[in-house]
């Protein structure tokens, strides 16, 4: 068993048993042509609908319900370990009911449900690197830039060590995924598979622990740790509610993981993101290594654009985030990567080949010039901050398999003591290199 008590499943030929049952529906596929863009795929959840209200103390369900009578709101969503109950208005964006709820007793806030999106990287092409016995691996540059094949040597991790993708789900029957799940949850849709409708969850979870040297595809950072899918985005798209996946943080937390992937991000706006600092809270409180990608928008807005939860890396009470940027082939940061004195390092983001689901979803088969596109059914390449976050993913999980603490702080520090210090300031401490993380002692 593992540290915290996670179910391992068996899996294979497609059959695999998640804590929740029924199947997903088919995705329908989409034609090459209706994906110009990267872009128009990040559908948004419709802003303010719901109110994410934070309580000092949780109600119980009857004061609660008493509490909220006479309002036109309806409970859609409870947070517990965050003090949080989540209601649908009657009327979306009526901020006189907002008001209301901000005022009500033990309330601490009352903020609209905040959104934001997988951080989607670009499809690239492809570059060179090493062979491991997995056909593609001579594709993945990063693994030998970051030393993975000789920090292998050392361990490959462990099955007791469980990686959780808050994403857009994973491919479940994928040929270098399906023997490392472990039970996960579909969030927005609690009775169905967190098989993945978009494509981002599964090239996400190859990077951090694709099984190595089984003769298929591609090498993970962390081959012998396990992956648990927890599917948090709206439906068949890149949007994404706060609340879901503040849900889908605490979720995991409780579930036994013990890194928490986000390649994800929520700017700045009208929501404070108060609910999802509560989750990250809860989550390092539970001694998980939480690891956030730094964000993409750089060439859009510029320098010291912040993303949550990246950006609170600075905040003292969430200081053991650790916030991820990328780099190209030669150890300069990629040019799309968010900065700002909040990143903690960086690893590799350019032209990731990695997992892709095996049927299609809409980004399969996406094609566009200006983005150079070109994700394909089972492994497909892409560029973003949210490739770069697996790497240390995987790598934290390596450390945990040699370390005798799991403290969120320790794990953090040694990252960033190992770290190659390349680059500027803009890397942060430099950028990860795997050997040299697990020869610390």
């Amino acid at each position: 068993m593992g540290r915290k008590g996670w179910k391992g499943l068996a899996v294979g030929l497609g059959a695999v048993l998640f804590a929740c049952q029924a199947p997903v529906s088919g995705t329908t596929p989409m034609a090459d042509e209706s994906v110009a863009s990267l872009a128009k795929l990040k559908t948004a959840p419709a802003a303010k609908r719901h109110v994410a209200i934070g309580f000092s103390t949780l109600p119980s369900g009857a004061a609660l319900r008493q509490l909220l009578a006479g309002l036109p709101v309806v409970i859609t969503r409870l947070l517990p370990n965050a003090q949080v109950v989540v209601v649908t208005l009657d009327q979306p964006g009526d901020e006189t009911v907002l008001a209301k709820l901000a005022k009500l007793p033990n309330v601490d806030y009352a903020d609209w449900d905040g959104v934001g999106s997988i951080l989607a990287g670009m499809p690239t092409t492809s570059a060179a690197g090493l062979v491991t016995g997995d056909p593609r691996a001579p594709e993945q540059w990063a693994l030998s830039k970051i030393q993975a094949p000789a920090a292998w040597t050392l361990t490959q991790g462990s099955p007791e060590t469980v990686i959780a993708i808050v994403d857009t789900g994973i491919d479940l029957d994928h040929p270098d995924l399906r023997a490392k799940l472990v039970g996960g949850t579909n969030i927005p849709a609690p009775q169905q598979t967190p098989k993945d409708d978009f494509g981002h969850g599964t090239h996400v979870a190859g990077i951090a622990a694709a099984v190595v040297g089984n003769g298929v595809g591609v090498a993970g950072v962390a081959p012998a740790a396990r992956l648990m899918p927890v599917k948090v985005n709206v439906p068949g798209s890149g949007g994404l509610e706060e609340s879901a996946v503040a849900d889908g943080i605490l979720w995991a937390a409780g579930h036994g993981a013990d890194v928490i992937n986000l390649s994800l991000g929520f700017s700045d706006g009208d929501s404070e993101f108060r609910t999802l600092g509560r989750a990250v809270h809860y989550a390092l409180s539970r001694k998980c290594i939480v690891i956030a990608a730094m964000g993409n928008g750089f060439q859009t807005f510029g320098a010291n654009h912040a993303q949550y939860p990246a950006a609170w890396s600075r905040k003292s009470s969430l200081s053991q985030i650790i916030t991820v940027g990328a780099t190209m082939p030669k150890d300069t940061r990629w040019p799309g990567a968010d900065t700002g004195n909040w990143i903690t390092l960086s690893a590799p983001g350019y032209s990731i080949l990695s997992t892709a689901p095996t049927y299609t979803v809409p980004m399969t088969g996406m094609r566009d010039a200006a983005l150079g596109a070109d994700m394909r059914l089972n492994y497909g390449q892409l560029t973003g901050t949210s490739m770069a976050a697996p790497y240390v993913s995987g790598l934290a999980a390596l450390l945990l398999h040699r370390e005798s603490t799991h403290e969120p702080a320790v794990i953090k520090r040694k990252l960033e003591m190992s770290a190659d210090r390349v680059g500027g300031a803009d890397l942060g401490v430099g950028r990860i290199n795997a050997l040299a993380t697990l020869k610390l002692r």
